[in-house]
């Protein structure tokens, strides 16, 4: 090895599973903080596990905490966690955080934290299933973790010792696994699997409707041009009583297909958040409520002559409860990523906002009317007894 970096180091020592290596390089602090603040938090926690067994991993999380603040919040974050729920003898907390070690590790490194959990948790047959099928699967483990897999089937792991330091670290870190989980909902860029649609059918039952309800609009607009959307059910402001039934209309109706994408960008992550903590019955309700709310805001607030369209009033009011939800909910709370996912929708928030002024037919006030109106239902859905359990750790 030629190099003389020592965070070059230990990324080779890494790659390699030569823990030895790793173990007497983040000796060091600097080099461990450093280490740990690039993404290697999880290799840290097996190293320590290596070294002192599995119960050293309960302090070794806090030292990643302290030197990764940033990294926790990426999917290394979730790495490192499953790293000390495995050792610790949880499968399900790796099964949480299943889909963030997927993004950040090596193909099959998911099924060898679950293999190891299975074996520090006393199951050794479960761990044996688990090794058998990732071996003989599709797509294959890469070298090195097939190297383990074999390893750990040939000499398996002791089970963790039970205990007090065990016990109380436990409900923490599956709090907190939970936590992570049902936040990943809410980042936009995540990746849809095949499964979504199973697990979240109100959620993609709304996006379902809004496209269905575009393309007959379009259809419509042949003919009619831009007066078909008035016809349909664009809100005007003053609104007379007798259409108040385009209090609900609107939110279906949109003005180009970059309004429609931008909206089911947004609404897929929120709706399925909500929908995975509250439940479906709890979706439609605040979809249809914040909808409503986020219409007579425009008749309220608005001056005589506009003319709204858009189901953003509705998305707003599923960021506004997914907001409340995070400010209020006792699990949610302890989480250490909780601030960042709080500002990083306020941001998000904001420029909605913005943009809601400048666009024509978008409306600002519809914007802000949907999320308040979300944000106190979320909030007051979330202090239920009824709302707290929900967060999704595998079923829904």
């Amino acid at each position: 090895m030629a190099t003389t970096d020592p965070l070059a180091r230990l990324s080779i020592l890494a790659w390699r599973r030569e823990m030895a290596g790793v173990e007497a390089l983040l000796a060091d602090e600097t080099t461990r903080r450093q280490f740990i603040a690039r993404g290697g938090g999880a290799v840290y926690v097996e190293a320590v596990a290596d070294a002192s067994g599995p119960l050293a991993v309960i302090p070794a999380l806090a030292v990643v905490d302290d030197a990764g603040a940033a990294m926790m919040l990426l999917p290394e974050g979730g790495r490192a966690l499953a790293s000390v729920g495995a050792h610790l003898g949880a499968p399900e907390v790796v099964t949480l955080l299943a889909d963030e070690v997927e993004a950040a590790g090596l193909a099959g490194e998911n099924a060898l934290l679950l293999a190891i959990a299975h074996q520090r948790a006393g199951e050794p047959d479960r761990a044996r299933e688990v090794i058998a099928r990732t071996l003989a699967g599709t797509p294959a483990p890469v070298v090195q973790i097939a190297a383990r897999l074999a390893r750990h089937r040939d000499t398996p792991l002791a089970p963790c010792p039970s205990g007090p330091d065990r016990d109380g670290a436990l409900p923490g870190l599956l709090d907190r696994a939970k936590a992570r989980s049902a936040m990943n909902e809410l980042m936009p860029g995540r990746s849809i699997g095949p499964s979504d649609a199973r697990t979240s059918p109100a959620t993609y039952g709304i996006v379902a409707v809004v496209f269905g309800a575009w393309i007959l609009q379009c259809g419509a607009m042949q003919g009619e041009g831009l007066a078909a959307i008035d016809r349909l059910g664009a809100l005007h402001v003053p609104l007379e009583p007798a259409e108040a039934w385009r209090l609900v209309a609107y939110g279906f109706l949109h003005v180009g297909w970059l309004h429609v994408i931008l909206n089911v960008l947004v609404l897929i992550p929120m709706g399925r958040f909500i929908e995975g903590y509250f439940g479906r019955a709890h979706l439609l309700a605040i979809y249809a409520f914040t909808l409503v709310a986020a219409g007579l805001t425009v008749v309220m607030l608005s001056p005589a002559g506009m003319t709204v369209v858009g189901a953003s009033g509705a998305v707003f009011g599923l960021m506004g409860a997914a907001l409340g939800t995070l400010l209020l909910d006792g699990t949610l709370r302890r989480s250490p990523e909780r601030h960042a996912k709080i500002r990083e929708m306020a941001k998000g928030a904001a420029i909605q906002l913005a943009i809601g002024y400048l666009v024509p037919m978008i409306s600002g006030a519809a914007h802000a009317g949907g999320f308040v109106a979300g944000l106190v239902l979320g909030a007051a859905f979330a202090a239920t007894a009824g709302g707290r359990r929900r967060i999704r750790s595998g079923s829904a």
